[in-house]
């Protein structure tokens, strides 16, 4: 390990004890800092991330997260997000890894306490805690402060980072400040996420990444510092934010921005976060209310809805309260508070407790709409973005139709389907066989069958193909429902009839039907179970889905053996669907604990 020499200490203090202004000069202890290795395909990283959350949580203020999505595990496949630098693979390399997720602490070497994967830097999550133990027990020879301020117009990051030496015996000739640039809140796929870390995953299946890596502002191993530097140093740095980073949005109130100072490129002494503030916003009490949609519902058929929405706070006070009605078609229904904390630019999604609709008589459109009335207890200066809405569309009782148009490729005979109400007969069915193959030069046909509106119901739908190849000729939209207004509340794939959905009309979050799709089964064994089922029929890899009675997805993985972890789930009967090699089945489980 390396440090600077503090040459005329005694000399130089006094002006710069006056220049310091953020970075204490009192002898500190080395602050975590946790580079965590990681990859979206890294069926026990959701289990390191867990880990790395709960350390920061044990101990406020003295450890840094930075998750670094690197190596085989971190390759996107087709469609999904790159979460991945230029920066990190470097960082990767030195640390020698022998299996992910694995995390270095102040890229020290634990080797002689048989911490280390090998024989560099690199650590599994189980040594973690022990590490940082150690660290943070000793003093750091240096100690390190920032303070960020970002313009929302230019998009402008202004850095400044100070550092003060406080051992005068400490030997050596260069340091390195590094500064990168973290996002919290990114959605994406995460393997091993409902087995390891379920509360992460959204109901839509996303996952929520944190303290992830976006940009080194200081390069990749730092700004040096020398001798001629200490004992106090301050640098300023700035950055000009892009819209995204390998297509990966950057959103200005999910950054956080680490400050660290290592010898070269190896021992980090110490980092902290940089505090942040932001310019160019033009009021000091302002929330805002985004994105309000109907979220899965609670029950199929039920006449009760579950609304999300997102709070934004775009002014520069904290915000800690707010209150808002709840209206029905223009009507208050209800009151409700919301509390937490809520920094500048900083987004929260509130997901409400059902909205009751029973009793109310069908209509042609309910507009649900949340309003916000007060914010810490005062007015919000800009009230012109409080409220939203959702419009519901129920058609009227008895007469509305639905419309069903069925796309297929030339061989239109290989396919059929059918709509039945959950527990009752079918309401419409296409059998297979019944539609001519296309002659000729066409390639797709399609055809168009009309469905009577039954209130209050539960409907399944099913699509089959003998063939089991869909629209083989040319992708496309298989089967499209759409209500009288124009609404599609149906939207099954044409590349592969290996779907099929069912719930009530009024959502687009659909579970499953138990019908088997295109003749193929897979078992499920042990069923009943407690921890762990084997799938009988799986070959090389397969897509899972799980969702509960109520059509809510609760499990939504790949996996490449035929075991499958629910040791997350919940005593109850679930749905599992599978889809291997084309072929797509739903299958009943039970699980007893």
């Amino acid at each position: 390990m390396r440090r600077i020499i503090l040459s005329a200490f005694g000399v130089a203090c006094f002006g710069l004890m006056n220049a310091q202004t953020i970075v204490s000069t009192s002898s500190q202890n080395r602050n975590v800092v946790l580079e965590e290795f990681t990859g979206i395909h890294c069926t026990f990283c959701p289990d390191g991330h867990k880990k790395a959350n709960e350390l920061k949580a044990a101990n406020p203020g003295r450890v840094v997260l930075i998750n670094i999505h690197s190596g085989g595990y971190a390759t996107p496949g087709a469609g999904e997000p790159d979460f991945r630098t230029p920066y990190g693979e470097p960082i990767d390399d030195q640390a020698g890894i022998a299996g992910y997720p694995a995390g270095t602490i102040n890229r020290e070497n634990f080797v002689s306490s048989g911490w280390t994967q090998g024989s560099g830097t690199a650590m599994s999550r189980g040594s973690w805690v022990s590490a940082a133990n150690v660290v943070k027990a000793e003093s750091s020879p240096v100690n390190i402060a920032a303070a960020a301020t970002i313009d929302i117009n230019t998009k402008l990051v202004t850095v400044l980072v100070e550092a003060y030496y406080t051992d005068m015996n400490a030997t050596g000739t260069m340091d390195n400040i590094n500064v990168a640039i973290l996002q919290n809140e990114v959605k994406g796929p995460q393997t091993g996420a409902s087995s390891f870390y379920p509360e992460m995953i959204d109901a839509n299946g996303d996952y929520t990444h944190n303290h992830m890596l976006r940009h080194m502002i200081t390069g990749q191993w730092g700004d040096e510092v020398t001798v001629a530097d200490g004992p106090f140093i301050s640098r300023t740095y700035t950055y000009t934010l892009p819209a995204d980073i390998n297509g990966v949005d950057l959103q200005l109130g999910d950054l956080e921005i680490v400050a660290f100072i290592a010898d070269n490129n190896q021992y980090i002494y110490t980092g902290d976060y940089a505090s942040i503030s932001y310019t160019g916003l033009d009021y000091n009490l302002n929330l805002t209310v985004e994105n309000m949609e109907i979220a899965v519902p609670s029950t199929c058929g039920s006449l009760a809805e579950n609304v999300s929405f997102d709070l934004r706070n775009n002014g520069t006070d904290v915000i800690t309260s707010a209150t808002y009605d709840v209206s029905l078609n223009g009507e208050v229904i209800d009151t409700r508070t919301w509390t937490g904390t809520l920094n500048s630019l900083q987004k929260t999604t509130i997901e409400m407790t059902p909205i009751v609709l029973s009793g109310v008589a069908l209509s042609d459109e309910y507009i649900i709409k949340v309003d916000f009335t007060s914010v810490n207890g005062a007015s919000d200066e800009d009230a012109t973005d409080n409220a939203d809405n959702v419009s519901l569309f129920r058609p009227t009782e008895g007469g509305a139709t639905l419309t069903v148009t069925l796309t297929t490729d030339k061989y239109a005979s290989e396919v059929g389907y059918y709509i039945k109400k959950k527990g009752a007969p079918k309401v419409l069915e296409v059998t297979t066989g019944s539609l001519a193959n296309l002659t000729g030069t066409a390639t797709t046909a399609q055809f168009v069958e009309t469905l009577p509106w039954e209130a209050n119901g539960c409907f399944e739908v099913v699509i089959t193909d003998t063939d089991g190849d869909g629209m083989s000729t040319s992708a496309g939209t298989g089967l499209v429902i759409t209500d009288s207004k124009g609404n599609v509340i149906v939207n099954i794939a044409g590349d592969s009839y290996t779907e099929s959905g069912a719930d009530n009309y009024f959502h687009t979050e659909w579970p499953l039907a138990t019908e088997e799709v295109n003749g193929v089964a897979f078992s499920l064994y042990p069923n009943p179970t407690s921890n762990s089922i084997t799938i009988e029929g799986v070959s090389g890899s397969a897509n899972i889905k799980v969702y509960d009675l109520q059509g809510r997805m609760v499990m939504n993985k790949r996996i490449t053996t035929n075991t499958l972890d629910v040791s997350s789930l919940n005593s109850g009967i679930y749905n599992v669907a599978i889809e291997s090699n084309g072929n797509t089945s739903v299958e009943k489980l039970s699980i007893v604990k």
